[in-house]
């Protein structure tokens, strides 16, 4: 929450003070930041901050313009990076960081790798980036994804504070942050590293992600997400599956929830998706073959109902057994209906 000193900075800048002289005393050179001011309230805040700054930092320059109807304010640096947000708080040293590395033009901070990866990233390209002032996770994330322009002009970092931009981020359906979506659909959450948004913004395929990266949104509390990229997809992804037959139970049950509602909203998508879901079948823990058989209980039709007999024919475990013949109720109370 954005709030004001005694001397009238803000808290995070009186608190700082200290630490942002001699931040300014490394600079290089001048640097100039634009804030964006529109009828929106909460261009005082951007301002209140931006000119604070300005006051510790001698090489901190600030212009105004003035945003079209619509638009929300915003803090912007040259062509490459736009703030919707107060960098307060945990985020203030991602934007010192990112003020030293652009005045020097040094994407030091990016594994060597992923600075290769990105010079691949042919066509204009947005990052943009959702965090919170108060999350734990985002300041390495903003860290890392904010020097991408700097590898690669053709790239834009937009980041927004969920919170004081509350509105932006229940359009995106933003549940968690940090959360960074790419231009065609991506979406990535939780401690999100580099290389996975670089792979992302050459290949542009949300379906090539790993299940390691499906992992973290759903330890992020981002089912909901995934299962959103999916239908924009048309496509169950091959990493979805592989979570569903996994040993660890709350991967599985994130990977269900969002199953479920890919189900709900796309029922033929979940019918199709269950012959990738049976070639699992076989290898996976028991509890992850019942939970896969619940699935074809719930999105299958009568087609599915001999191999599920088959399955019981097997002698299957307790667990499993339990777990089928209640898929193959369901089967056939679909076809007295």
């Amino acid at each position: 929450m954005w709030t004001v000193g005694v001397a009238g900075l803000n808290k995070t800048l009186e608190n700082r003070a200290s630490d942002i002289r001699i931040w300014n005393e490394a600079l290089p050179g001048k640097i100039e930041l634009t804030l964006l001011r529109t009828r929106d309230e909460r261009s005082a805040l951007l301002a209140d901050f931006l000119h604070g700054l300005a006051g510790l930092a001698s090489k901190v320059a600030v212009r105004e313009s003035e945003g079209e109807p619509g638009e929300i304010p915003s803090i912007r640096l040259w062509e490459s990076w736009t703030f919707h947000m107060v960098p307060e708080a945990k985020e203030l040293d991602p934007f010192l960081n990112l003020l030293s590395a652009a005045s020097t033009g040094d994407a030091a901070g990016l594994p060597e790798a992923v600075g290769k990866m990105l010079e691949g990233v042919a066509g204009p390209s947005l990052v943009d980036i959702y965090v919170s002032t108060q999350c734990p996770n985002c300041p390495a994330v903003m860290d890392r994804l904010c020097r991408f322009p700097l590898a690669n002009p053709r790239i834009h970092v937009r980041a927004t504070d969920g919170m004081l931009f509350r509105e932006r981020a229940l359009e995106n359906t933003v549940r968690a942050v940090p959360t960074v979506f790419l231009g065609d659909g991506q979406r990535f959450a939780g401690q999100v590293r580099p290389e996975e948004v670089a792979e992302g913004l050459i290949h542009g395929d949300p379906s090539l992600m790993s299940a390691e990266v499906f992992g973290r949104m759903i330890r992020a509390g981002d089912a909901s997400g995934l299962a959103e990229m999916m239908l924009k997809r048309n496509r169950v992804f091959p990493g979805v599956v592989e979570l569903l037959a996994s040993d660890v139970f709350s991967l599985r049950l994130g990977a269900m929830v969002a199953m479920e509602e890919v189900g709900e909203a796309a029922p033929r998508l979940a019918l199709d998706s269950l012959e990738d879901l049976w070639a699992r079948m076989e290898g996976a823990p028991v509890p992850a073959q019942g939970d896969m058989v619940y699935l074809i209980g719930e999105f299958g039709d009568a087609a599915w109902m001999g191999r599920l007999e088959k399955l019981l024919r097997r002698e299957p475990s307790p667990e499993l057994r339990e777990a089928v013949e209640e898929a193959l109720s369901m089967l056939r109370q679909k076809t007295e209906e």
